[in-house]
């Protein structure tokens, strides 16, 4: 029987010191490290890849919310909604259950 995979629960934070960005969740007091997100030549982009870090665990319930109160197909997720079909996309690659989604060692 194969383990669920489950994330951190957010929220989860972000601040720097120069460079890197670093990701945590839980308090000031105690915080629990998720990452560094490296900035090399564009610090907008990094700043903009750790603010959208940041907001997955909100998106991700988010997007479960919509598919059900989806007003185009009702909350029915059929395949021919495209909102629905983008937002399954998201919440199966966030949940490791996208088989079109390979992460490669680097």
């Amino acid at each position: 029987m194969t383990k669920k995979q489950t994330h951190t629960p957010g929220p989860w934070f972000f601040g720097w010191r120069d460079r890197p960005y670093l990701l945590w969740s839980g308090t000031k007091e105690n915080p629990v490290f998720l990452a560094e997100v490296q900035n090399h030549a564009h610090r907008a982009d990094g700043l903009a890849n750790t603010r959208l870090i940041s907001a997955a665990p909100e998106l991700l319930e988010a997007a479960k919310i919509a598919i059900d109160k989806c007003i185009y197909c009702y909350g029915h997720s059929s395949s021919s909604c495209k909102s629905c079909s983008i937002l399954n996309k998201a919440i199966s690659k966030a949940e490791g259950k996208n088989a079109g989604f390979h992460a490669k060692k680097l």
